[in-house]
């Protein structure tokens, strides 16, 4: 009886496994013993559903942490990244220049005389050089054509700060003082004196320069065929053909001494020139026919700049 009602309490156990855990049980048939064959348990564990991804995306939605206000805040005040300054490049001074700087220096602070209206003072003196006549009875003129060529005075003129300086600073009637080109030159230097800058510059010859146009023309003040034939021809009483005229010069320089900001501080030209005629007819009391090759040179001076 006891074992009868132990075996009804064990059946009773194995229903509520079977009915909590899902265990299959085979009640055996023989002998009235009990056999089970076991099969694994299936654990019970918390189950969660994926979340279905984003249309187009392949990828399920993760979930994002909040992030705090205030440390959003801080991370869109957080300063950008920016590249360190650099440091703009020294201005090159004159004499480290290259010549083609050195020359559109020059020519820039030169200009500034004229389109900025510096006063200055210049001083001018021309003198004869060389006088040759082929004619040995012509010599007896050579005082006479010396003397009515030019003066052994300097020519000076002063031009206020604010007045119109065009048609006294060389080129006269030009709106510039220098419009040279390397191809015009046949050097150019500088020189540091301090704070000064000395460049000098030498230019090419040229014969029977125009008034325009020409290399003369860029930088100078300087005698024309057409001078000869209208000035310098009748001063010493001379007469002779256009064509038989030529003006040649040479060995012409400029001297600008200027500080690294372009202001000059003084400023000389000198140009050096060949009258030749031929078949010229000089009538001093008696009539020469004779060739003249007459040689000037003129030294301006500029000075006392004020801007």
């Amino acid at each position: 009886m006891k074992r009868l009602l132990a075996i009804f309490l064990i059946f009773g156990v194995l229903l509520s496994l079977n009915a909590c855990f899902k265990v299959h049980i085979d009640m055996p048939k023989t002998d009235g013993e009990w056999s089970r064959a076991a099969t694994e348990a299936v654990p019970v564990t918390d189950y969660v559903v994926p979340t279905v991804p984003a249309e187009g995306t392949g990828v399920p939605d993760q979930p994002t942490a909040a992030i705090p206000e205030e440390t959003a805040a801080q991370e869109q005040t957080l300063p950008q990244e920016t590249a360190a300054p650099t440091a703009a490049p020294a201005a090159k001074t004159p004499d480290k220049m290259t010549n083609e700087e050195l020359l559109s220096f020059f020519n820039q602070s030169l200009n500034r005389i004229k389109t900025e209206r510096v006063g200055f003072k210049k001083s001018k003196l021309t003198s004869i050089l060389d006088l040759q006549l082929s004619n040995s009875m012509a010599n007896t003129l050579v005082g006479f054509v010396k003397g009515a060529l030019l003066s052994e005075t300097a020519d000076e003129t002063s031009v206020a700060k604010g007045e119109d300086g065009t048609g006294v600073f060389s080129p006269s009637g030009k709106p510039y003082v220098s419009a040279l080109t390397p191809d015009d030159l046949t050097s150019i230097k500088c020189t540091a004196n301090g704070g000064q800058y000395v460049i000098v510059i030498a230019v090419k010859g040229e014969t029977n320069p125009e008034a325009d146009g020409s290399l003369m023309s860029r930088a100078f003040d300087f005698m024309t065929v057409d001078d000869v034939v209208n000035l310098y021809a009748p001063k010493v009483g001379a007469t002779v053909s256009r064509e038989n005229i030529e003006v040649v010069f040479s060995d012409c320089t400029a001297t600008l001494t200027v500080d690294a900001s372009g202001r000059v501080s003084a400023y000389k030209t000198y140009v050096k020139g060949v009258m030749n005629m031929k078949n010229a007819t000089i009538k001093k009391v008696v009539e020469i026919n004779t060739d003249l090759a007459i040689t000037l040179a003129s030294t301006t001076d500029y000075s006392g700049f004020a801007y």
